[in-house]
């Protein structure tokens, strides 16, 4: 075909699409028009990504009739690659010989059920399939352009056939569309609204002629801003619009201009294995084959990796908390080639026998490393050990709890021998395996942790939980006791708070009343999605006075609305009994009497949709009684209100003890001090109030002046916690 019919027969076919995709998307998807959907819960997104956290391992297709050539897909193509890495300027130049391998594209043994078959015997649980890579050739009936797979020999519409053998099949089925393309004519110049219009028709047919679609995998666009002159935000709304399941990948921005807005469901390190990362999911895109410049798509110059680098890389990916999506090249025919067939068997092969460890684990406690590493699920913890020192011995940090039982997959019982110095496995070299030395250990239940563990903690209170040291320090005891559990706890108080409504009058000179609780904690549950709310309330509800009856109802019905408010939001409730007041320190009538009282009924008084009552105030009381029978002089406070850091250290250890969870060893001097010696104690520190200070702007609340709701930045907020939660992870 000539260039010049080339051009004519483009520009046709653009001004006729135009036309179809307008009333395509006037028809399908009035989504500007339509008010923003509620926020997804963060049980409600768990409960989206559980399929995928569970499946561990995919399948990755790169195909196309760039297999003619037996080169790289699109990278291979000699022309201008507009707004990319090359520096080159918007518009399409042709490349002669690429941009026409497509006239002779005819694989006429291309066979879904058989891929589905063989993804299936890998062990793997979902497939991804490029249908349209940077050079912007479609591998489905689109109607927007000519450039496509019904416009070869084969005449088939290969999404279809794949999108059906999965579904037949019971496999997952996701689609590769890169946003790129540096074959459309329209493709980055002036404002980009043409290319705009045909992207959006192109994701339209595909999320909505093909069935569910369970992941959506975009490979960036070019220079210019993510969401000004991409507007990649409306095509994010649009996919979510179209396909409400959907798992979507973090690369729907230019790549080199990373958006928190858009960062989608899951990071994608490519050609390596991601580093240990259980706060955020991730999925490592890598070649089944290696070959010079990558190995996507069919390339006969490359070479099959070994079986034990796959192994290595899934377990890689695995312990480390992510998914491996691996990929392969099918042939110009349609075959993916004996070599990839036999390695992907090889995989599936060693998957019968210990998926077990691999499928719906999650990575750790344990950060891996040239050792191996470990998956946990539930009470069990399986190790995957590569390395041994001495040939005989892995040395690993302490775990929660006793261990039950260990055993090797192939039955031999390795001797674990713990302290709290650490974990020591010993196992002969006779009785290790070569690839992978899989070793399971049970572990001893731990009290109510699970309350905690896995879930948002959203904490409320007064001026003490605002200060918020003994949150830091029952999240420092929780991650140091407990490493095998991932614990996300964000603590909002406010001074001077209340659960009942009630003030003193004159407060703060009257200046302004106590704030109540109630004022901001619909907000609070919209805003943070917890799935637990430890609250500790009483402290200001006796409003420093006697207690009469006005006031011990106030309280009782201010806790009974907060716990039905959370209970309506989807969350349990951990009550936390006042904490005592230190009368001695200041003399005068002892207004701990009130607290007592209060203490008392929260746990007499088992409330609906409360799952625990931890009581605070009598295991502090007792502590401070002891304290000063040996020395009449000490307190827990100054001002007989706010504890000291030892008081707060001694309310994180009667929370714990309330919650029925081990602490660690040592009396709360040995503990205060080794704490503050402890540099992931200060990280924790950090990671609280950068949170704590972030989300309770972010809620708003009303005080001696108002903060609005949505004041602040929260996504730059999570951000720095997450960075800060990286460190943790990687000091301990």
């Amino acid at each position: 075909m000539s260039r010049q019919r080339i051009v004519c027969k483009r520009k046709m076919k653009i001004r006729t699409t135009l036309i179809l995709l307008g009333l395509l998307c006037a028809a399908v998807v009035p989504w500007r028009s339509q008010a923003e959907p509620p926020a997804e819960t963060t049980a409600q997104r768990d409960l989206r990504m559980a399929w995928w956290r569970e499946a561990r391992f995919g399948m990755f297709i790169h195909w196309d009739m760039s297999s003619i050539a037996g080169t790289e897909i699109s990278w291979s193509r000699k022309a201008s690659r507009p707004l990319d890495v090359d520096g080159n300027p918007a518009g399409y130049v042709e490349d002669p010989i690429y941009d026409h391998l497509y006239e002779k594209f005819n694989p006429t043994s291309f066979n879904a059920a058989e891929w589905v078959g063989l993804a299936k015997k890998a062990g793997m649980k979902y497939i991804v399939f490029t249908a349209k890579h940077h050079g912007g050739f479609c591998m489905w009936d689109t109607k927007f352009t000519d450039y496509s797979i019904m416009h070869t020999p084969f005449k088939r519409d290969v999404v279809k056939e794949l999108s059906e053998a999965c579904h037949a099949a019971g496999l997952r089925f996701g689609l590769y569309y890169s946003p790129r393309d540096w074959h459309h004519p329209d493709y980055g110049v002036g404002d980009n609204a043409k290319y705009h219009q045909y992207l959006k028709g192109q994701l339209t047919e595909l999320l909505t002629h093909y069935g569910k679609v369970d992941v959506m995998w975009f490979d960036s666009f070019g220079k210019g801003d993510s969401i000004q002159y991409w507007h990649a935000d409306e095509i994010l709304a649009l996919v979510k619009q179209l396909q409400p399941e959907i798992l979507i990948n973090n690369r729907c921005c230019y790549f080199g201009q990373p958006v928190a807005s858009l960062a989608g469901d899951f990071d994608t390190p490519e050609q390596e294995i991601g580093r240990f990362q259980n706060t955020r999911a991730w999925e490592s895109c890598m070649c089944l084959v290696n070959a010079p410049g990558g190995g996507w798509s069919y390339r006969p110059d490359g070479q099959v990796k070994s079986f034990a680098d796959c192994l290595k890389t899934l377990l890689g990916c695995a312990t480390g908390d992510g998914n491996l999506l691996l990929d392969v090249g099918p042939d110009s025919t349609g075959v993916i080639p004996p070599d990839q067939v036999g390695r992907l068997l090889e995989m599936g092969e060693w998957l019968r026998r210990h998926g077990d460890s691999i499928y719906g684990t999650r990575g750790g406690p344990f950060v891996n490393g040239s050792w191996g590493g470990s998956t946990q699920r539930e009470n069990k913890i399986w190790l995957h050990v590569f390395e041994w020192s001495g040939g005989d011995t892995l040395r690993l940090p302490p775990l929660e709890g006793a261990i039950e039982s260990a055993l090797t997959l192939e039955g031999e019982k390795p001797k674990t021998t713990q302290s709290s110095a650490g974990l020591e496995v010993l196992l002969p070299k006779e009785k290790q395996t070569l690839a992978d030395t899989v070793i399971a250990l049970t572990l001893a239940a731990t009290g109510k942790v699970d309350l905690l563990a896995g879930r948002r903690v959203m904490v409320l209170g007064d001026s003490i939980t605002q200060n918020g040291a003994y949150v830091s320090f029952l999240e420092y005891f929780l991650q140091k006791a407990h490493p095998t559990r991932r614990f996300d706890i964000i603590s909002v108080g406010l001074s001077s708070e209340t659960v009942s409504g009630l003030s003193e009058p004159g407060h703060a000179g009257g200046a302004f009343p106590r704030p109540c609780l109630h004022e901001r904690l619909k907000r609070a549950l919209d805003a943070v999605k917890p799935q637990v709310v430890m609250a500790c309330y009483g402290m200001n509800d006796g409003i420093y006075l006697p207690l009469n009856e006005e006031r011990m109802k106030a309280f009782q019905a201010g806790i009974a609305k907060l716990a039905g408010d959370c209970q309506a939001a989807g969350a349990r409730v951990i009550l936390v009994t006042p904490p005592v007041f230190d009368a001695k320190a200041r003399g005068g009538w002892n207004y701990d009497e009130t607290l007592q009282k209060f203490a008392e009924w929260e746990v007499k008084n088992p409330l609906k949709g409360v799952a625990a009552v931890a009581d605070l105030h009598t295991a502090m009381a007792s502590v401070l009684a002891e304290r000063q029978k040996a020395n009449p002089d000490f307190h827990f406070s100054g001002d007989s209100v706010h504890p000291s850091q030892l008081g707060h250290l001694v309310m994180a250890q009667a929370i714990l003890q309330g919650l029925e969870i081990p602490m660690p060893p040592g009396n709360a001097d040995e503990l205060l001090t080794a704490a503050n010696a402890d540099p992931v104690f200060k990280l924790v520190c950090q990671h609280r109030e950068t949170r704590s200070s972030g989300w309770l702007d972010y809620i708003g609340y009303t005080r001696e002046r108002k903060v609005a709701p949505g004041t602040g930045n929260i996504s730059a907020v999570e951000t720095d916690a997450q960075q800060i939660q990286q460190k943790i992870v990687a000091l301990k």
